[in-house]
């Protein structure tokens, strides 16, 4: 099976990440948390032409999909991606990249 239906397959068992892979800020701040830990202050700081609550919507969305996790290590929010948000980029990248060649 080549990458490109490997990710379609894998989008069709959970069709709540079709919503994800449509939306270019949604996978960018994935992809930023997947690099490692960010806080809060990261994630407005490097998405800053998002406007605070829709950050905290983007947030509660990847939160409630378990592609996010947040901790409250120091006075800030941490958040972090789970295996499944690596997993679900890998796939997307994979066939991005296939889909290029």
């Amino acid at each position: 099976m080549d990458p490109k239906d490997e990710f379609v397959n894998y989008v069709q068992e959970k069709p709540a990440y079709y919503s994800i892979i449509k939306s270019e800020i949604i996978m960018g701040v994935l992809a930023y948390v997947s690099e490692g830990a960010k806080s809060i202050t990261d994630l407005y700081e490097k998405f800053s032409y998002v406007h605070e609550p829709d950050m905290d919507d983007v947030l509660m969305v990847l939160e409630q999909l378990r592609l996010i996790q947040r901790v409250r290590g120091t006075p800030k929010l941490i958040y972090y991606a789970t295996a499944d948000a690596k997993i679900l980029l890998e796939k997307y990248q994979k066939a991005k990249n296939y889909m290029l060649e």
